[in-house]
């Protein structure tokens, strides 16, 4: 029997999260980069926390203002910086509430950059790891951040996106392009489940390419999302696909 993973991007004040909690197995908490502060940190570990969702810490640039989604050309040091702060008060918070940081995913154009960039990912890992102890990261599969992680001595979920569209050789579709997001919740649910069970990734021209996926990421602030995270999770348990995570070991 296969299992998946179903993460969402939460505390970010951009979706129905106690709704959308209900459908998905890790949630990727926003921790002050490009949203969230302490309170939504802490609502939205004590909401996981109480459906048994996992948790996960969700840096990002430090830049609200176009919520992490643009490209700041920040030097690796300085980022570095960024995303061990963001990660100390996550877990600072985690472990007020009795929770554990369970992964770790980057945010917008910086989970863009590093999937790109081998020598900025392996410096984040390294210094994760060297501060917090192996966390595992949620990547980009097949890109240059897993090859990062590996060299580390860290580990990694691979990650397909329910709601992005692909180019061919792997890589996510920038939002600028018409069509990179997607919106139909049953033409989602049905790649999603292509996805998981044949180890393809359809490009946005049909292409496909192989990958092994451990997780499946669906945007809070895609619009319907809570009804995309239904049809998903409601399409997978009917083919027998247990939703939940496996050991990063």
């Amino acid at each position: 029997m296969k299992i998946i993973d179903l993460n969402c991007d939460m505390g970010e004040n951009k979706c129905d999260d106690g709704s959308v909690i209900r459908y998905i197995s890790s949630a990727n908490i926003a921790c002050g980069g490009h949203a969230g502060d302490f309170d939504t940190i802490r609502k939205s570990i004590r909401l996981a926390k109480a459906k048994g969702v996992k948790v996960g810490a969700h840096p990002g640039y430090a830049d609200k203002e176009n919520f992490g989604r643009l490209e700041t050309g920040q030097e690796p040091k300085f980022i570095l910086e960024t995303v061990l702060g963001q990660i100390r008060t996550f877990v600072s918070i985690a472990e007020k509430e009795n929770s554990t940081i369970s992964h770790i995913k980057l945010h917008g154009a910086l989970y863009s950059r590093a999937a790109t960039d081998y020598n900025l990912m392996l410096l984040l890992v390294s210094g994760v790891i060297k501060e917090f102890g192996n966390i595992p990261f949620f990547t980009l599969a097949g890109s240059e951040s897993e090859k990062a992680v590996q060299a580390a001595g860290g580990f990694y979920f691979s990650e397909g996106f329910a709601d992005r569209e692909y180019d061919r050789t792997g890589k996510l579709i920038s939002r600028k392009i018409k069509g990179s997001v997607l919106h139909d919740k049953e033409y989602i649910a049905e790649r999603v489940l292509n996805m998981v069970m044949t180890g393809k990734l359809k490009s946005i021209d049909g292409e496909e390419s192989d990958a092994s996926i451990d997780t499946i990421c669906l945007h809070g602030d895609t619009p319907g999302a809570v009804l995309i995270a239904e049809a998903i999770n409601e399409i997978l348990t009917l083919n027998n696909i247990i939703i939940g995570r496996r050991d990063a070991l």
